[in-house]
């Protein structure tokens, strides 16, 4: 199980449109790891969770124009030198804060299952010509398999996200 703590960012634009991050790459803890903190997010958090509801153009209470929030999990000593070097940018989220962040803002556009037309195109011809499925195919049908077919999108909500990428929230 890993161990991480959801760090919000706020994400401004430079004056030329580009996405400006905090500089990351001055915390202890990335400094240690000798890699650019891109890379040591991906290796040691699961990466960015963007909102995908209000982007920079999207002008809301919680999100002015020109700012984006995004989520990364990260490793508590991260977490904790990020909320401490950059206080006006990041702060961290207790899970029940994460969870409706991710399943509507960062995921909420996605599809509850994963469609896999050319699988089921085969599947629906053999049935038409009455030819008999194979036992690969019948569990294609079902959504709660990981055969190519039909399955749950286990990246679309928190719950199953966490369980598959073995993930606990701590603080």
């Amino acid at each position: 199980m890993r161990n991480l703590v959801p760090l919000k960012v706020k994400i401004e634009l430079t004056g030329q449109g580009q996405h400006k991050y905090p500089n990351f790459n001055i915390l202890p803890s990335v400094q240690t790891a000798r890699i650019d903190w891109s890379h040591y997010i991906d290796i040691h958090g699961s990466g960015w969770h963007y909102d995908k509801c209000c982007g920079h153009e999207v002008e809301t209470p919680e999100s002015p124009a020109g700012v984006q929030y995004g989520v990364l999990l990260v490793p508590k000593s991260f977490a904790d030198e990020a909320v401490l070097l950059f206080p006006d940018k990041c702060v961290k989220l207790t899970e029940a804060e994460f969870q409706p962040f991710y399943d509507v803002h960062a995921h909420g556009h996605e599809p509850d299952e994963q469609i896999h037309l050319e699988v089921l195109q085969e599947i629906d011809m053999k049935k038409r010509f009455g030819i008999p499925l194979t036992a690969q195919q019948t569990l294609a049908l079902d959504v709660t398999n990981d055969v190519r077919g039909i399955r749950k999108n286990k990246r679309r909500f928190w719950v199953d996200y966490k369980a598959m990428r073995g993930i606990s929230i701590v603080q």
